[in-house]
């Protein structure tokens, strides 16, 4: 009970901290919707093992809140929840669970100056070679923020300045952090569609002390990127290419088993994004280029914070205190029709670590869902899910498959029921490593409005 105690302290100081900021805005600017929900999940394998499943009733109070702001001089989001959850067989201790998401530019003088913030609150897998349990996560916290300054040397020309702060720091203290860079970028417009840039960014990341005993290494590095930009905007599509070199020095002073010389490789950032139609849009995306953890993690952050905790993205999330080097493709192509509303994308990508050469991956995905209206009150949404992940160093192979189905009956304008049904599959040539969970899902949800959707995070 007190546990729940501080999940609803905790939910009303998150409201009480985004309603003071909506009071001190323009009443027309902003808007906040807020919520509470039940969610009671039946797991047959709660800890994901190949062998002696054991069955569990999973009982999740929650609360949370959103809030958005566009004002001539402030554009915010964010999104907040508090969950408790409990396990009725105590498999698992209880958790007290926290998201927070949050995003904000607030130009100080308009065109010229302005001031940026991120921070992402979640839970992140330790080791990404095990299951998903709650044995194996641990809490993360990512904070950015930072100037950015605008000087127009004529119509053409401008000059762009930033610089950044930042810190990640996990529940166990494993692998903090602080993080401070910046950038230059020469912008030259290309009449009013296409932007040529010139690039140069930094940034450095020094590891705090390691709680004892440490039996890791922590190598402080710095990541540069140089490069040459090119965007383009028309009506129906939008895109972007950097080619340019990508860095990664090992700092001075760092003690490992033989220091790594400064190592390069070509950079290529790639997004591309054409609207078919008034309802259907699709594109591609690509990059390549040094990278870590926590900043992998802060740019895959969406809107509001609204994104799906597995997939791709979620294994790189593992509290490593090493850069890797990512290559990465995607498709994907989104319908939102009157009654039937598609994603789907495929993804491809190789992570190679600079140090934690086990870590070493290829990943394959495909994803699928489809939400279908059957009337105002009434939906169902399938979901669909296929990840393939290949371990370099060693012989193992994973092949996780997941699918959801869910109907979702609005009973008011505000309260919805949900039930849900679903399968969790691993295959592996690591016999241990394999595991079948079936899982079934009751929810009773309450909302002031579209912007906060109260649902697990993970």
């Amino acid at each position: 009970m007190r546990a729940l105690n501080r999940v609803l302290a905790t939910g009303a100081g998150l409201g009480g901290l985004v309603l003071l900021l909506a009071g001190s805005v323009t009443a027309r600017a902003g808007e906040l919707a807020w919520g509470a929900a039940y969610i009671g999940e039946y797991n047959t394998n709660v800890a994901r093992t190949p062998t002696g499943e054991v069955s569990d009733w999973i009982h999740s109070p929650l609360v949370g809140l959103a809030y958005r702001e566009r004002s001539s001089t402030l554009t915010l989001d964010f999104f907040g929840q508090a969950e408790y959850r409990k396990y009725q067989n105590d498999s698992f201790d209880p958790q007290d669970l926290y998201y927070v998401a949050a995003s904000g530019v607030w130009a100080i003088a308009p065109k010229q100056f302005y001031w940026t913030l991120g921070d992402l609150l979640r839970q992140v897998l330790k080791d990404p070679t095990a299951p998903d349990t709650p044995t194996n996560r641990i809490t993360l916290n990512v904070f950015n923020t930072g100037p950015d300054a605008l000087i127009r040397v004529n119509p053409s020309n401008t000059l762009a300045l930033g610089l950044r702060y930042g810190n990640d720091t996990y529940s166990d203290h494993s692998a903090d952090d602080y993080r401070y860079g910046g950038y230059g970028r020469w912008l030259y417009n290309i009449g009013t569609r296409a932007t040529l840039s010139g690039n140069v960014e930094a940034t450095v990341v020094r590891y705090l002390p390691p709680p004892a005993p440490a039996t890791y290494l922590r190598n402080d590095y710095r990541i540069s990127n140089y490069y040459f930009g090119l965007t383009t905007r028309s009506p129906t599509l939008v895109g972007s290419l950097d080619l340019g070199w990508t860095n990664l020095n090992e700092l001075p002073g760092n003690v490992s088993a033989g220091d790594k010389p400064l190592v390069g490789h070509p950079l290529l950032r790639l997004t591309m994004t054409r609207q078919i139609t008034r309802d259907e849009s699709g594109g591609i995306a690509a990059r390549a280029e040094y990278t870590d953890a926590a900043t992998s993690l802060l740019a895959r952050q969406t809107e509001l914070g609204v994104q799906n905790p597995g997939g791709i993205g979620y294994l790189a999330e593992a509290p490593v205190a090493d850069p890797y080097f990512e290559t990465r493709g995607e498709l994907f192509f989104v319908s939102k029709g009157a009654s039937v509303i598609w994603d789907t994308r495929a993804v491809a990508r190789q992570l190679e670590y600079q140090y934690r050469t086990d870590l070493d991956r290829s990943e394959l995905l495909g994803r699928v869902g489809a939400t279908y209206v059957w009337s105002p009150i009434m939906s169902a949404s399938l979901y669909g899910e296929y990840m393939q992940t290949a371990y370099d160093t060693t012989d193992r192979t994973d092949r996780d498959t997941t699918f959801t189905l869910r109907l979702v009956r609005r009973l008011t304008r505000s309260f919805s029921f949900a039930i849900e049904g679903g399968q969790d599959v691993r295959r592996s040539t690591d016999p241990a490593a394999e595991y079948v969970n079936y899982r079934g899902l009751v929810s009773l949800l309450y909302s002031t409005g579209p912007l906060y959707v109260p649902d697990k995070k993970m």
